[in-house]
């Protein structure tokens, strides 16, 4: 016997539109709507997004949380799996809501694990002092190999 194609109407496929520009997964849009994954991933696909991958109306409290992780010290390539957004668009993002986005990457790391090297600063007062967050401070502390601070700064 054949299925019967189940139709879901504009107004459902457009609230699913905004969960999922607001961050839910598929399988949690999937839990809520009581529809399939592979349902729910065809109308994001197809109503959602733009060619590239790119949401359709960044809402703004989308636009505002990312510009707040990156601040806070998540790169560019987290905040494009986070958000669903490719890093271009990301980029594009950051930029045009007057966040300078980090070109000297390089060169910030350089100036922390120095001053984590020194151990004057505390990992809390390391992030202050360059506009990061103390998870920030904490990876490149980590990746410093076979440096281990004593204390517990």
């Amino acid at each position: 016997m054949a299925r019967t194609p189940t139709i879901i109407p504009q107004e459902v496929k457009e609230q699913m539109c905004r969960d999922y520009k607001r961050g839910l997964s598929l399988r949690e849009l999937s839990a809520v709507y009581g529809s399939s994954v592979s349902m729910v991933h065809s109308i994001v696909r197809n109503s959602c997004e733009k060619k590239r991958g790119r949401p359709c109306g960044t809402d703004k409290r989308v636009v505002e949380a990312m510009v707040i992780d990156y601040q806070n010290g998540l790169s560019v390539k987290r905040l494009s799996k986070k958000y669903h957004f490719a890093e271009n668009s990301v980029y594009i993002v950051l930029r045009k809501n007057g966040d300078v986005v980090k070109q000297n990457s390089r060169e910030l790391i350089k100036q922390i694990q120095a001053d984590l090297k020194c151990g004057e600063l505390s990992q809390s007062d390391i992030a202050k002092k360059y506009g990061v967050s103390r998870q920030y401070i904490f990876q490149v502390k980590q990746k410093m190999g076979g440096y281990h601070d004593e204390g517990t700064h």
